[in-house]
């Protein structure tokens, strides 16, 4: 499992709230994928994953501020692997 923290958006930036997940758990997130709008205080700003893998727990839900480096969600990069591999053709 890997941890999913609240990005610092800005150079001033203390905490952000989470205003929407754009995923849920057992959802399969690729590089690139939004995962979360974060409101700072200048503006709303949708972050994306830069790893693939599969959300095992949201731990901040939408609303109430989290400071810069709180952990949002727990993400599965085995799972990924595990879920996507292809099996091999069978003799």
């Amino acid at each position: 499992m890997t941890e999913f923290r609240m990005p610092s958006l800005c150079a001033d930036m203390t905490d952000g709230t989470l205003l929407h997940w754009f995923v849920s758990p057992g959802d399969q997130v690729q590089h690139g994928d939004l995962v979360a709008k974060v409101y700072t205080v200048e503006t709303a700003i949708e972050v994306e994953r830069l790893a693939e893998g599969v959300p095992g727990e949201l731990l901040v839900l939408e609303g109430p501020p989290a400071s810069v480096g709180t952990v949002l969600a727990l993400i599965d990069s085995a799972g990924f692997a595990a879920e996507t591999a292809v099996a091999p053709d069978s003799p």
